[in-house]
């Protein structure tokens, strides 16, 4: 049958297709196969030029919580909680907030983290990109697909507690154009400014040196532009293919700015969106960190009242909050997720 059709109009079908379908594919005929892990057709796939209407443009978020039990363990000279339950979801970017998949950690993240507290540094295009760093210094990082459950190991860096002592790191992952290649980006302070970029392509550790300001332990921006050329990198707060936004928040007073440019680029157009104080909600609740928008414009927070977490949904035009359900969580982040066939062609991607 793979031969009763031209190979372009095969391709127009398969192209169509859901990810899970098309793993099933793979199984048809060699010549299927080789079509669908080819590196043309992946990234077509992943950006199509029709909006075709099926499951791959539901929008989704990736949901990973961790709740701590009362036994302990001991990791690197470190007394640190084990983890009682940890839960890697996948919901609709709806009201119902309900959930699309559970996805489970590869196998190389359970066998080689010596740390069990694992963290989600970010995702892009159904790329998840894993640390143990959570708690204590570690090195180890995955590149995740669990959509075609591959999963593929980067080398451990060279700035290390043992090579340069105590540091603060900071780490981001997300496409570079320059390279047509994803990286990760490990913002290291120290008593030398130094980052490394490690790629999924060549998994080679380069060190950039960082131009001389002040730099704090935040959340490296998502989208990220790196030039290895050039040996520079430029930062920027925009979180994840919606507007720029930028939110800031403090403890003590538990008060939520959030910040808007509406001139992407220019520095002078940011202007301060909404203040938000949670005393209504109780007068011991406070804001521990608002972690992304949702396409309908809401906002996903993260609140704590005495020792309960919750993640809640607010209306920034009605100032309303809505509770998700979902809460009894130490740590919670959540992140813009899409199904993609990337690490398919990737021979050395370990399977689980």
């Amino acid at each position: 049958m793979a031969h009763s059709f031209p190979e372009e109009i095969i391709q127009e079908i398969l192209i169509r297709l859901s990810v899970k379908s098309l793993i099933k594919c793979t199984s048809v005929c060699k010549a299927w196969r080789s079509m669908i892990i080819n590196q043309s057709f992946i990234h077509a796939h992943l950006n199509p030029t029709v909006d075709f209407a099926n499951q791959n443009n539901i929008d989704l978020l990736l949901l990973h919580r961790i709740s701590l039990g009362n036994s302990l363990n001991y990791y690197q000279n470190k007394v640190i909680h084990k983890v009682k339950d940890e839960v890697h979801s996948v919901h609709h970017d709806n009201q119902a907030f309900d959930v699309y998949s559970k996805i489970k950690l590869p196998i190389a993240a359970k066998k080689n983290y010596g740390n069990s507290h694992i963290r989600v540094v970010g995702t892009c295009d159904g790329l998840i990109c894993l640390a143990d760093d959570l708690l204590s210094y570690a090195y180890n990082l995955i590149i995740w697909n669990p959509a075609i459950k591959k999963s593929v190991t980067l080398p451990k860096p060279g700035i290390t507690y043992q090579t340069h002592g105590g540091y603060n790191a900071s780490i981001g992952f997300g496409f570079d154009a320059t390279t047509n290649d994803y990286k990760v980006v490990r913002v290291v302070t120290s008593l030398g400014e130094d980052n490394e970029t490690p790629t999924v392509a060549e998994e080679v550790f380069s060190q950039i040196p960082m131009p001389k300001i002040i730099l704090w332990n935040f959340k490296l921006a998502l989208q990220l532009s790196v030039s290895d050329n050039r040996k520079s990198i430029a930062l920027f707060m925009r979180p994840n293919n919606r507007e720029d936004f930028y939110m800031d928040y403090g403890r003590e007073d538990s008060v939520l700015d959030i910040w808007v440019m509406k001139e992407y680029g220019r520095e002078e157009s940011w202007s301060k969106l909404i203040t938000l104080n949670p005393q209504p909600l109780g007068p011991e609740t406070i804001f521990l960190s608002a972690l992304c928008f949702r396409k309908s414009g809401e906002v996903l927070l993260l609140l704590k009242e005495k020792e309960r977490q919750e993640l809640v949904s607010l209306d920034l035009v009605s100032k309303q909050f809505k509770l998700l359900g979902i809460s009894g969580f130490k740590y919670c982040t959540v992140d813009f997720y899409k199904e993609s066939l990337l690490l398919l062609d990737k021979s050395d991607a370990e399977s689980y």
